[in-house]
């Protein structure tokens, strides 16, 4: 190869870089804004949270279902922590402990689990009940039940010193969380683009919940769970050091649920004013579909089954 070449191709392979790098679709990371700041943090309940930076993103997807559309750019305008687990039982348990909670399901008919092949309403069953273990995430919770232990947590970290009053602790966002997921990738799916390694992820519905008889198989690999939730961190994690951002259970957003805006949107927190509310991430029991990044779903707030759970942000306040 002559020198002029070795120059040709390296001015084309500059120029492909940029293109990439300015592409409409691309995310853009702020790295500054991890700046002064910890890569973790953690507190008082054994919660630990990985930081995620500021950036912009196209948030949907043109080929998913329509309520993922239209795609609109987001930006995330300052650096957030997220917890790098779902909520898990003995988490959950500190909370009932500290102040005698009794979660809807407790207190109104029960919780649907998964029984003889089929999702039924159990009268009896509620988080103390479904697929137990401690390091597992809590499950049969609803939107409320999921806010009512933000707020508990926020209160008592705040008493104790741990958290200024300028930081709060709540569920993220339905943008937030999408971000998260993604971790600066165009990624279908967290972690990995390849729906043949989705294993790799998270607890999905695949061969071994087949063999063990759940009567279906979406996804072509094998997790070893079987039927169930497994233990929180069991599988990789994505980029941005989150943990089951794909698969295990369904998780809780802050929004309302409703359809995108097309124009470009700061910082969205969907709406406030709604009879549903998002859960994001796909479950142990769901379709492949419900595994993408940009797959979302709208239930009534006092859903509770064996497949919905949540996770929390740590962030400041204006």
């Amino acid at each position: 190869m002559t020198r002029a070449t070795t120059v040709v191709f390296a001015v084309l392979g500059a120029l492909a870089m940029a293109s990439c790098a300015t592409r409409p679709n691309a995310p853009t990371v702020s790295e500054g804004s991890r700046r002064g700041l910890p890569a973790e943090r953690s507190n008082s309940v054994g919660m630990h949270f990985a930081l995620v930076p500021a950036g912009e993103f196209t948030m949907g997807s043109a080929g998913g279902q329509p309520n993922e559309r239209p795609e609109h750019r987001v930006r995330i305008g300052k650096a957030f922590y997220l917890g790098k687990y779902e909520v898990t039982q003995a988490e959950f348990r500190q909370f009932v402990d500290a102040t005698r909670f009794k979660t809807t399901a407790e207190q109104d008919g029960g919780a649907k689990v998964w029984a003889a092949g089929k999702w039924e309403v159990d009268e009896t069953a509620s988080w103390k009940s479904v697929f137990v273990g401690s390091r597992k995430p809590v499950v049969a919770v609803t939107w409320n039940d999921a806010v009512a232990f933000c707020e508990w947590l926020t209160e008592s970290e705040r008493k104790s010193g741990a958290l200024a009053a300028n930081e709060v602790y709540r569920l993220p966002t339905e943008a937030q969380w999408e971000w998260a997921a993604r971790a600066g990738t165009t990624h279908a799916y967290s972690g990995t683009a390849d729906r043949a390694r989705v294993c790799e992820y998270g607890n999905v519905p695949d061969r071994a919940a087949d063999d063990a008889g759940f009567g279906r198989s979406f996804v072509p690999c094998n997790d070893s769970i079987g039927i169930g939730t497994s233990e929180v961190g069991s599988f990789s994690p994505n980029a941005w050091g989150l943990h089951d951002m794909m698969g295990n259970v369904l998780e809780w957003v802050r929004d309302g649920y409703g359809g995108y805006h097309r124009e470009p949107q700061l910082d969205p927190s969907g709406r406030d004013e709604a009879d549903k509310r998002v859960v994001r991430g796909g479950s142990w029991s769901g379709k492949i579909s419900g595994l993408r990044v940009s797959h979302r779903e709208g239930y009534g707030p006092d859903l509770r089954g064996g497949a919905v759970g949540f996770r929390i942000v740590l962030e400041t306040i204006e």
